[in-house]
């Protein structure tokens, strides 16, 4: 089972149906603070929706096909993160993400993304980590930004969101670079996030 501290406050762990009813009030909280940017806020209604994707997420990972983790602060769910569009062959892989409103703006999620990172390049030892965030979502542009990734271009009308069509700002981070790169796990006191718990 995936689980990951990343400071003495945060840790990530592998979502299971077990975590429905929290994650599906989190969502509630959080609806329009989401749904600006993520559909699934406003079509998740009931608690049998976040049962829906949290059993789906569990057949993605034992097909080892993707992996979606919460974000715990102090032992409680403040949001998630989680790997998609596995590409084995070509060994790349995108993170995904959201947190609470009441959580944004304090790193939590640039140490998740860190923490994630260094999973994807030590242990499933892929090459490539992509994120996709909609041009005019800027804090979660900032995130791979602070992180050192590379924006690699721009998708032209890629999603559909809300009654109109939004632009996708891609991100790209190559093995090599996050390896010798100054964003490879290291906070600022030099001790190494990302121990497995």
């Amino acid at each position: 089972m995936f689980k990951y501290k990343v400071d003495d406050r945060l840790y990530l762990a592998q979502l299971e149906t077990g975590h429905a009813e929290e994650l599906f009030q989190l969502t509630v909280r959080n609806r329009e603070h989401l749904g600006e940017w993520l559909p699934f806020a406003h079509a998740t209604h009931r608690v049998e929706d976040t049962l829906a994707y949290l059993e789906s997420c569990r057949v993605r990972h034992e097909a080892q096909d993707g992996l979606s983790a919460g974000i715990w602060r102090e032992g409680q769910l403040v949001g998630t993160i989680g790997l998609h569009d596995y590409n084995r062959d070509n060994r790349r892989v995108e993170i995904g993400y959201w947190l609470s409103e009441d959580c944004c703006g304090q790193g939590i999620m640039t140490r998740a993304c860190r923490v994630l990172i260094n999973y994807v390049f030590s242990d499933l030892e892929f090459n490539r980590v992509q994120i996709k965030a909609a041009v005019g979502n800027l804090p979660s542009r900032a995130i791979p930004e602070r992180l050192g990734f590379t924006q690699e271009g721009t998708l032209r009308d890629y999603s559909f969101l809300n009654g109109h069509y939004v632009d996708m700002a891609v991100y790209g981070m190559l093995r090599r670079e996050w390896t010798k790169g100054v964003y490879n796990g290291r906070t600022a006191s030099g001790t190494q996030e990302g121990k497995v718990i």
